[in-house]
């Protein structure tokens, strides 16, 4: 951390640099990653509930800090390396957030947490929202060729200098007058940048309403818009491993509830399953056993994903599912099933 900011000489483990003044984000990110891990995992060994707190909220707001450098870095040029970075470690930092914020409520009843942690499950599906809008081509040919292409040149210019310059202050005997030189150009490019986002805010509305939708919806603006009659469900699932973790939020226009799902390989195996079967159009053409193998899956998902909800029965469900769970038709799950002897029956 140190090293990454010139103006960073703060060796408290309770400190971190701000993100403004470092030479490379990733490198910071990789950092706050691995100093979270760290005091979360210190956090587990600690019987002392005061002390267990103090690490538990450290942990997050580093975590925090890490999820908006993502965000940051996203706005930016990505290069290739970050890019793969931040595919491969991404979905874990906001589960571990989630989690993370889940265990500080279970600590001191306190709903700030959970709230968070229902915070953290929206940023996660807003960013894929964002990556599903830069690749789609349609959606982007709102801004002029010339201006995009301006605003890439900018972005990867910026990233350039940056690079340098922290490649310069590895250096044992680094070159201040190199370091100087570009920090007043990456200025002068970060400025530049600037006045184009400006332009595109003012220029071109439709680009801003579309990015505007990536935005986070309060928890109060999302139960002030539900109705008596309506309940929203938003999964976030990941595998760690053989196992998988899967929490689930229930959102009606009174209350938060959280759910924390410890599961199986067989969880993704039954997706799998029905997936396939989901292929064939005419499901008559299954025989008795794919018949009672199917509907026994359907069955086990439903066990997982709404049985522990205990729903009202008659509302309203809105479902925002996990990308591994988007292709599932929850029409399809039962909730109870016994095997047919005949195909018939």
């Amino acid at each position: 951390l140190i090293a990454n900011s010139p103006n960073f000489q703060n060796t408290d483990v309770n400190k971190n640099p701000d993100i403004k003044t470092v030479f490379s984000e990733l490198q910071l990110l990789r950092s706050l990653k691995k100093k979270s891990e760290t005091l979360l995992s210190m956090s587990q060994n600690i019987n002392n509930k005061i002390d267990k707190v103090k690490k538990l909220n450290l942990s997050l707001e580093i975590l925090e800090q890490a999820i908006n450098l993502i965000q940051i870095v996203r706005q930016g040029y990505i290069s290739l390396e970050s890019k793969l970075y931040i595919t491969g470690n991404e979905k874990e930092l906001y589960i571990t957030a989630i989690e993370n914020a889940i265990q500080l409520y279970e600590q001191t009843d306190d709903n700030q947490y959970i709230e968070k942690a229902y915070l953290f499950s929206g940023k996660s599906k807003a960013i894929v929202l964002l990556n599903e809008i830069k690749q789609n081509e349609t959606l982007m040919h709102i801004l002029p060729d010339s201006l995009k292409e301006n605003k890439t040149e900018l972005l990867q210019n910026i990233a350039s200098f940056k690079k340098l310059i922290f490649d310069e202050n590895e250096k044992i005997h680094a070159d201040k007058s190199k370091i100087s030189l570009w920090q007043l150009e990456l200025f002068n490019l970060n400025k530049k940048y600037e006045t184009i986002l400006n332009q595109i805010s003012k220029n071109y509305p439709p680009y801003s309403n579309l990015m505007a939708k990536t935005k986070i919806i309060q928890l109060s603006e999302i139960q002030n818009s539900l109705s008596e009659n309506e309940t929203l469900i938003e999964y976030n699932y990941l595998k760690n491993k053989k196992k998988g973790q899967l929490y689930t939020f229930v959102v009606n226009n009174k209350e938060l509830k959280y759910f924390r799902i410890s599961i199986d390989s067989t969880f993704e195996q039954n997706l799998d399953f029905y997936k396939e079967k989901m292929k064939k159009p005419n499901a008559r053409a299954l025989n008795v056993l794919e018949y009672n193998e199917l509907n026994t899956r359907l069955y086990s998902l439903y066990r997982i994903l709404i049985e522990p909800l205990k729903l009202d029965v008659g509302k309203k469900i809105i479902i925002i599912p996990d990308e591994k769970i988007a292709n599932l038709s929850f029409d399809a799950l039962i909730s109870k099933y016994k095997n047919c002897l005949l195909y018939t029956s």
